[in-house]
């Protein structure tokens, strides 16, 4: 056998060898990744049994690129208790957000002002919620990648990668604290995967000793929800996915609305709640939908009618302003808000407004069911 021959052959062997093991590496990594839906069961049970306090940063990509970053102190206590108390930057230091189940309220909110950073949901408070059923609807919609995390906050991770099966949708990257199961850091990536925004702890400690004055309702405190419109709304849970079959006729005659109501839209969202809500005399239903992680608004409520517009002295559109649109031939109004779009439309006897972090294509075709059905 030749000189060239041989080494040849030796380089050959070498390279075999070398693919097996990369092979038995990459089999043994696979093995040792755990399985994604008991990795989510595992977050959702730190939920019910973990308590903790952490340092946040926090950014999030507003409408027109405006970018709000801050830093907060957040305070965890099972099963329902959580605070988040700015440190940075100075003009909100020592403001924030407190809540107990279903109740909140601001820290040191002055009467009349309005900030988004303080209309701020505890992080993963959806996974809390979460179902089984939503589990599986994240397992139905989305390629799930789960990946060795590296250290958040001094602790070991696993990455969990979400990537949409369908396209117009956004995507998620999460870090899963091994041991404990909470979710150290999200990073939230529009329909084009630009990063909208995200959350990471920079230190945290489990299990601490919490002051439990932290957790009470101040009698002095203004009284308007932060994230639930003004003062005079009323909102009533119809219908949620955990409280049995849905009754469409008893939702419609209660609310007396002619509404349309399906269990199921394009591509993949569920049906989760059905909500009333009334301003004054006006009444308006939000249905709520998911495809596990991402969640879609339909309101609808009584046709108003149009209001009317000064011919003499038309006021010049801003840039933010609704911009007309036709839907199958039904006049509608569009926007986009940073990552959600908007869009509006009144058909028959209801109007509509629809809200998600959906492409324009994927939230046209949702309306288009929506305008079907009610035809």
């Amino acid at each position: 056998m030749g000189l060239t021959r041989r080494m040849v052959l030796k380089t050959w062997c070498y390279l075999c060898l070398f693919g097996l093991i990369l092979t038995a590496s990459s089999n043994i990594r696979a093995e040792d990744m755990p399985d994604p839906q008991e990795l989510f069961q595992k977050v959702i049970n730190s939920y019910q049994s973990v308590d903790y306090i952490g340092k946040m940063t926090m950014m999030f990509l507003g409408p027109g690129g405006r970018s709000s970053v801050s830093e907060a102190i957040v305070y965890r206590e099972t099963p329902d208790k959580w605070r988040i108390e700015f440190i940075w930057p100075d003009e909100i230091k020592g403001r924030g957000m407190a809540s107990v189940g279903e109740k909140r309220w601001p820290i040191k909110r002055e009467r009349g002002t309005r900030d988004r950073r303080f209309m701020w949901h505890p992080p993963g408070r959806m996974l809390e919620e979460m179902p089984l059923k939503s589990i599986k609807l994240i397992l139905r919609n989305y390629y799930i990648h789960i990946l060795q995390g590296g250290s958040i906050a001094g602790r070991d991770t696993y990455m969990i990668e979400l990537e949409p099966k369908e396209g117009g949708r956004p995507s998620r990257k999460i870090w899963v604290d091994k041991e404990k199961g909470v979710m150290l850091k999200i990073e939230h990536y529009d329909t084009q995967k630009r990063p909208v925004g995200f959350y990471t702890f920079s230190e945290i400690q489990y299990n601490p000793k919490i002051d439990e004055s932290l957790f009470r309702e101040p009698e002095d405190h203004d009284d308007r929800p932060l994230d639930r419109g003004p003062r005079r709304s009323e909102r009533s849970e119809l219908w949620d996915h955990g409280k049995g079959k849905l009754d469409i006729e008893r939702i419609t005659k209660e609310v007396e609305l002619d509404l349309i109501i399906k269990a199921e839209i394009p591509a993949g969202f569920v049906l989760q709640s059905i909500e009333s809500m009334k301003f004054g005399r006006h009444k308006n239903v939000h249905l709520k939908y998911t495809d596990g992680m991402v969640v879609v608004s339909v309101f609808q409520s009584r046709k108003r009618p149009p209001r009317p517009r000064d011919q003499d002295n038309p006021s010049p559109p801003r840039d933010d302003e609704m911009k007309d649109i036709k839907i199958d031939g039904v006049s509608g109004q569009e926007k986009q808000a940073g990552p959600v779009y908007i869009l509006r439309w009144n058909y028959k006897k209801l109007d509509f407004t629809l809200i998600g972090e959906l492409n324009k294509d994927s939230m046209i075709r949702i309306a288009k069911t929506l305008i079907k059905e009610a035809g």
